[in-house]
């Protein structure tokens, strides 16, 4: 039970840490790549974002759970 409880919030770390980091990457590529783009190119690069941005931050949050965990438990 302990180790489901565990599993639980490190999952749980894992989609909210991304959720964030998603957003603040997608936030930011709006405001400044946006206005300069038309709405055909938008188009063609939304899978690349998708498609190379999600997993990154995926990886990044996964990395995140291990250095939270090394900081949290040194003596």
């Amino acid at each position: 039970m302990i180790i489901m409880n565990s599993l639980i919030k490190k999952v749980t770390f894992i989609i909210v840490n991304s959720i964030f980091n998603i957003g603040i990457f997608l936030g930011f590529y709006n405001y400044l790549v946006s206005p300069l783009l038309h709405e055909e190119q938008r188009m063609d690069i939304a899978p690349y974002i998708f498609m190379y941005v999600f997993p990154s931050y995926i990886i990044v949050s996964i990395l995140s759970i291990f250095i939270f965990r090394v900081l949290f438990t040194r003596n």
